[in-house]
């Protein structure tokens, strides 16, 4: 076969059927090395972090005021490389507006050829063949010269996004590779959603038999089903397998690259990648904060790689995913990824988010440097080192939730050293004292020597919430240790002096709330004489308590631990201040938990008792609305991933709005358990039947029904089995306490 012919488009290419090569990808991936490389989550040192690094994919909407917008936030991004979506009805409309303007003004296009989605469904038809090659013709012949790379191919492992099988993607490459070679063009692609290694062989493979291997390979490597960047994607081998196979981000880029890389492909781009708001807010309610660290975290690994050659983030503007919202209900969007095509309005009331400085501080600082490696080998804690000319500069933070003490990577020496930038590249105006899941530049100048501790670490054990207004500060000695909420060092110092372990006890007690197992008081807030904290101590413990206490963290701890996860996913708890507890030693009842006093009196037990009684209204409050809204509260903290287990009505306080309406907040937090899912079935029902131990049946079923129908289910008798187990339960623990209580009479 000519090389002419070669290049042709054939409907039948004397190749092997396509099952065959993904039989040869399987066999490749089951027994060969091709997928088995040691030490690739850890990203390769001494690599340069390319000047194009960051890309953004943009769009505009019929209104020309947009293209003016879209210029003016693009330069004050600083980037210079964009990528646009053009299909079948964009000749002579917005895109093409777009584009021709963002060429006048310098900018490198990744023009991005879209079929229709009904055409990629039929592309095996002739007549469609057809009308995608006049369609690729016509616009290599008015841009192909202008733009800086063509790609073909979208999401196309998607059928239900792109339309495509993969005969039909063939012949729509075919097609474009050859109208793009009669040119003198390179075309990259094909456009492949997420991680799947196995299609990227078979497709390579493919389309290097047929002389057809692109540019540049792209793919749009998401890692948001799995929420953070850094983990270990238990999707691929499963979770139990997860932490030993160890495919991260680091991993994934670095296998895919290698791939392309054996198969003639210049180099690997991520022609897509962000975090739409709805899936972070699934569990997280700060989505646009979230967003904007998973972006600069992404970012971070993706140069640490030395995989791409470039990474778009998309899109600019857009209400799900974009660094600008354009303010709309995004309900019914479509799958951008596969084809931004336009966005809504005149740019009136679009708001830029933070992940939009995020972005603009990552590429006033990474891209051109040199990567040095990763400092940190902890778990969770990631520490990464890139230089200039200039700076030093290293890249600090934690998994979602997780803290580490700064004096434990760094000598103290270097850390006033430092310039503190925050993730969106404001000037921090005190040395902090934790890395947390936000991101933190520090740069030294460049002359300036940087080591960091030997084998540095997380805090172990500690949960945090960002979300809340203040700064963490990490106290310790030889005796004690413990964490602060503050509003700056000044306030922690204040609260660690007043409220240390050895003067806890002797300040005066405003009032007692509890004295049982645990002791629960209120003192003077020292930063304010108007308000109060509750302090809450455990006093005494049951003999099977004092077996397994000493194996896990101290009662003080995990109410602190359970009180911030909760707060960041968005289930009210008053705000945790402070928690202390020994370093050393297996005392288990000195350790304090101290946090904001919730001042409600009412808790869901009085409306519970009010309702058995009889009443139809509580407080001025009926059944059914407390108990709906109840449901809606109980219902969220499931699909959060909470398992209170202690959610009896005690717990629940309540807080009386206008009229009937009424809001909800979590007291007693040591026990709660926090997944990455959404509740097992099981688990909700072991909660609820605590829950509504103190309603009558009619009102528990009443709830259950509720709960059920939001759920899309119907309770049967197996559901209801729980409540009766509990009831039967607790009925035996409150005999056996009332005939201990009863004195002998002989």
């Amino acid at each position: 076969m000519t090389e002419t012919s070669r290049l042709e488009p054939q409907s039948n290419p004397r190749l092997s059927p396509p099952a065959w090569y993904f039989l040869k990808a399987m066999t490749k991936f089951t027994f060969s090395a091709e997928l088995r490389l040691r030490n690739t989550d850890i990203p390769p040192t001494d690599h340069v972090i390319p000047k194009e690094f960051c890309g953004v994919c943009v769009a505009t909407s019929p209104d020309p005021v947009c293209d003016t917008y879209v210029i003016e936030r693009l330069k004050a991004l600083g980037v210079s490389h964009v990528r646009v979506d053009y299909s079948y009805d964009s000749p002579g409309q917005h895109s093409s507006r777009l584009l021709g303007t963002l060429l006048n003004e310098g900018f490198k296009v990744m023009l991005h050829l879209v079929q229709p989605l009904p055409e990629a469904m039929q592309m095996r038809d002739r007549a469609v063949q057809q009308r995608w090659q006049k369609f690729v013709a016509n616009t290599l012949d008015t841009w192909g010269h202008e733009v800086e790379i063509i790609e073909v191919g979208s999401t196309i492992n998607r059928r239900r996004w792109a339309g495509y099988c993969l005969k039909g993607f063939i012949a729509c490459w075919q097609t474009a590779f050859v109208e793009a070679h009669k040119r003198g063009l390179r075309i990259s692609g094909p456009n492949i959603s997420d991680f799947e290694p196995l299609y990227t062989i078979a497709l390579l493979d493919l389309l290097k038999d047929l002389g057809q291997v692109p540019q540049f390979y792209t793919d749009n490597l998401f890692v948001e089903r799995v929420t953070q960047p850094e983990v270990y994607d238990h999707r691929i081998f499963g979770a139990m397998l997860a932490p030993l196979v160890r495919y991260n981000l680091v991993r994934k880029a670095r296998q895919l690259e290698k791939i392309a890389s054996k198969r003639g492909v210049e180099g690997m781009i991520c022609s897509y990648v962000s975090w739409t708001l709805p899936r972070i807010k699934r569990f997280l309610p700060e989505a646009t904060t979230k967003q904007a660290d998973y972006l600069t975290r992404y970012l971070v690994l993706a140069a640490a790689s030395g995989a791409f050659k470039r990474v778009y983030w998309g899109a600019l503007v857009s209400c799900r995913e974009g660094l600008i919202d354009e303010v709309r209900d995004c309900a019914s969007i479509e799958e951008i990824v596969t084809y931004y095509s336009a966005i809504n309005g005149n740019n009136t009331g679009y708001q830029i988010r933070p992940a939009f400085h995020a972005l603009q501080t990552f590429q006033k600082l990474i891209p051109g440097s040199t990567y040095h490696g990763s400092l940190s080998r902890a778990n969770g804690l990631e520490v990464h080192e890139f230089t200039n000319d200039e700076y030093r500069t290293h890249v600090v933070w934690s998994m979602n939730g997780l803290v580490a003490d700064f004096s434990d990577i760094y000598p103290d020496e270097l850390l006033p050293l430092a310039t503190w930038l925050s993730r969106d590249g404001d000037a921090l105006d005190e040395v902090p004292s934790m890395a947390t899941e936000s991101p933190i530049y520090l740069r030294w100048p460049i002359a300036q020597e940087v080591t960091v501790r030997a084998n540095p670490a997380l805090i172990p054990g500690i949960s945090i919430c960002t979300s809340v207004d203040g700064r963490y500060y990490h106290y310790r000695d030889d005796t004690w240790h413990g964490i602060v909420l503050a509003a700056n060092r000044q306030d922690a110092d204040k609260l660690f002096a007043e409220l240390h372990p050895e003067r806890i006890e002797a300040r005066e007690r405003h009032a007692s709330l509890r004295n049982s197992r645990n002791s629960i008081w209120t003192v003077q807030d020292p930063r304010d004489a108007a308000a109060s904290l509750v302090i809450k101590q455990p006093v005494k413990l049951s003999w099977n308590k004092k077996l397994i206490e000493p194996f896990k963290p101290s009662k003080a701890h995990r109410s602190w631990n359970g009180a911030c996860e909760l707060l960041r996913r968005g289930i009210p708890s008053p705000q945790p201040v402070a928690y202390f507890e020994r370093t050393t030693g297996t005392d288990l009842l000195h350790n304090w938990y101290i946090c904001e006093l919730e001042k409600s009196k009412l808790s869901a037990r009085h409306f519970f008792e009010e309702y058995a009684s009889g009443a139809t209204a509580a407080f001025g409050v009926s059944m059914t609305k407390f108990l709906q809204q109840l449901c809606v509260f109980i219902l969220d903290m499931h699909r959060r991933g909470v398992f209170f287990r202690d959610l009896s009505g005690g717990n629940v306080l309540v807080r009386k709005g206008e009229g009937e309406t009424v809001s909800f907040t979590l007291i007693d937090t040591a026990r709660a358990h926090f997944y990455s899912e959404p509740l097992p079935l099981r688990k909700r029902l072991s909660d609820l039947s605590r829950l509504l131990y103190k309603l009558h049946w009619d009102g528990r079923m009443q709830f259950l029904h509720q709960y059920f129908a939001d759920i899309g289910k119907k309770p049967g008798i197996v559901h209801k089995l729980p409540f009766v187990v509990y009831e039967i339960k607790t009925g035996w623990k409150r005999s056996r306490r009332k005939k201990k209580a009863v004195p002998s009479t002989t």
